[in-house]
Order: structure tokens, then sequence, then C-alpha cells
């Protein structure tokens, strides 16, 4: 069971393996510009959503299966080595938790820190 976050024709995609599920953009972020891209699942529900810049631009419903295959994360690529991505990515960020939450600690003591 994988899942994966892409972009393709200027659409982020972000899907859930067994069954193939994949949430999509219907603007296109194509535009030369920074763009906050955050996908979210929850295991137990299958719930699994896509954000673009703060704003929910789709969820579906996945399985509820570990997303544990394969052993390896490619960052600008596609699984199978191709279709590169153009562009630039920063602060990449990979959690078991709820974004924006940590352990033993609560939101607005992170929001003080920054």
């Amino acid at each position: 069971d994988d899942f994966g976050v892409s972009i393709g024709l200027g659409r982020v995609m972000f899907g859930v393996g067994r069954p193939d599920t994949t949430v999509t953009s219907e603007q296109r972020y194509d535009d030369g510009c920074w763009h906050s891209v955050i996908a979210t699942r929850e295991q137990a529900s299958g719930k699994f959503a896509l954000s673009v810049d703060g704003t929910v631009v789709g969820a579906k419903l996945g399985n509820t299966a570990s997303l544990c295959a394969p052993g390896f994360v490619d960052i600008g690529r596609i699984q199978v080595g191709r279709n590169y991505f153009s562009g630039k990515i920063r602060n990449v960020l990979m959690s078991g938790h709820k974004h924006g939450a940590v352990p033993g600690r609560s939101a607005n003591s992170l929001r003080q820190q920054s």
C-alpha cells in the first residue's frame, strides 16, 4: 500500500493505493509562484485530503491499511524513476502526527515559539 503527492499538467495530486484513489486539484499551479501543499490522511477512517495554499482542494476515502510500500520516498519524481518535477521544492515534512501537532505540546505553544 503506497501513497504519493505529485504534479501533473500543473495540477497537484495526492493518492493512496489498493485501490488507487487520487484527489486532483481543479486549479493549475504551474505559475512560477511558491505554493504550500499539505496532504493528510487518517488511517482509522481512510479519509485523505489535499490542501493548497491553506484551502482544501479535495478529499476522498481510501483504504485503512498501513501505507508502508515501497520502503523509500521519492521527492520530485514518480516511483518508477521518470517524469521528474521541473521546479523548486522546499520544506518537506513527513510525520505520523496530525499537521502542526507535536506530541506533548499544544498548537498554541508551537505558534509562540515561531
